[in-house]
């Protein structure tokens, strides 16, 4: 995969949890998962954030819209999930 192509499909990533010094993310809409260095990261970073590559192509920042509408997302599934009863 040349370095172009491996960079648009990081362009967002999920924050799965931290490890050491590494975020684990899940690839948007993927189900593929990679490490990315803290120091990589811009600004206050929590599991389930949604990152945005930078165009400098090294550093990712929270997209908080996406983030927002992931958690509404999730949220709704849940509360569907509890009234199944």
């Amino acid at each position: 995969m040349g370095q172009l192509e491996q960079n648009k499909n990081l362009q967002l990533l999920i924050v799965d949890r931290f490890e050491s010094d590494f975020a684990v993310c899940e690839i948007f809409e993927s189900e593929n998962m990679v490490n990315i260095k803290k120091n990589r990261l811009i600004g206050n970073i929590s599991e389930g954030d949604v990152l945005r590559l930078q165009t400098n192509g090294k550093d990712y920042l929270v997209d908080f819209e996406l983030t927002a509408k992931r958690r509404n997302q999730v949220s709704r599934k849940l509360a569907d999930l509890k009234n199944r009863k």
